[in-house]
């Protein structure tokens, strides 16, 4: 396999000349850096852009959002690295160059818990940061470290509870069902951290179901972890179909479970 490019600054800025970006709706989407390191065994990155966690220059990002701003008028951006915080010096270093500049923009971003503080929200909020989200995934510490998630369910609820305190608008947890080890009762302890986490300030509640993809964990080691794939029609692989089942979880109270859980969010964050 060719080495990753280690120096990000060196790519052009996307051609979005060449689209028409009216029909897009995070017109601002922007990507700051690529790869991850944490291993999750569901989660497809490394097998994508890899774990090694490489980063463009906070300059060369915020040039790109005066270039979207003074060329196509957009005043809000989305951030798609799969962990915006992971370097925490880097975080304050975004927000203050950004500050500086008096680009007057909002943005949000995929941001892991367990680099999360109260300092970093206040900051970020600070910033213009307005939505934050945090993919959760399991209700327990024990689903979370056989998953290898590197997060414990304390940090995702002061994760929360910060950015809620800091002013961030929208607050948005994810979640997935039907990992290799969930029972039913793991299932229930997902959906009721889900419903303790919008009591605590979370705004939005989703809700996946495991989709094993090529390159990883759960997918290379599906026949040793249980899992039996039901459907090999790839356009079915969308998160919100029941593509596998478990030795815990057939097909169809999997599809149960995963109803009740979209309901049940639902009614907690529209109250």
């Amino acid at each position: 396999m060719p080495s990753r490019l280690a120096d990000l600054d060196t790519l052009p800025l996307p051609a979005r000349d060449l689209l028409n970006l009216d029909v897009y709706h995070q017109k601002g989407a922007i990507i700051s850096s690529r790869g991850c390191p944490i291993g999750c065994d569901f989660c497809s990155c490394s097998a994508i852009v890899g774990n090694t966690y490489r980063v463009r220059s906070v300059g060369h990002v915020l040039d790109e959002i005066q270039y979207l701003k003074d060329h196509y008028g957009l005043h809000f951006f989305d951030f798609h690295d799969d962990t915006f915080n992971l370097q925490e010096e880097r975080v304050f270093d975004f927000c203050r160059q950004l500050r500086e500049r008096e680009l007057g923009v909002e943005w949000g971003c995929f941001c892991r818990a367990a680099q999360m503080t109260q300092e970093m929200a206040r900051v970020m909020a600070s910033a213009g940061c307005r939505v934050i989200q945090y993919g959760v995934e399991a209700g327990s510490d024990e689903s979370l470290r056989k998953m290898h998630k590197q997060t414990l369910v304390r940090q995702v609820e002061d994760g929360v509870r910060w950015a809620k305190g800091a002013g961030v608008q929208q607050v948005v947890c994810g979640f997935i069902i039907g990992h290799a080890h969930d029972t039913e009762t793991d299932v229930r302890a997902t959906i009721d951290l889900g419903l303790r986490l919008a009591k605590l300030g979370a705004t939005r509640l989703t809700l996946s179901l495991l989709t094993p993809y090529p390159g990883t964990v759960v997918y290379d080691q599906r026949r040793e972890l249980g899992i039996d794939l039901i459907c090999d029609d790839w356009e079915q692989y969308t998160f919100s179909r029941v593509i596998m089942e478990t030795r815990h979880l057939k097909r169809d109270r999997l599809r149960e479970l995963y109803v009740e859980g979209l309901l049940r969010f639902l009614e907690a964050t529209t109250q």
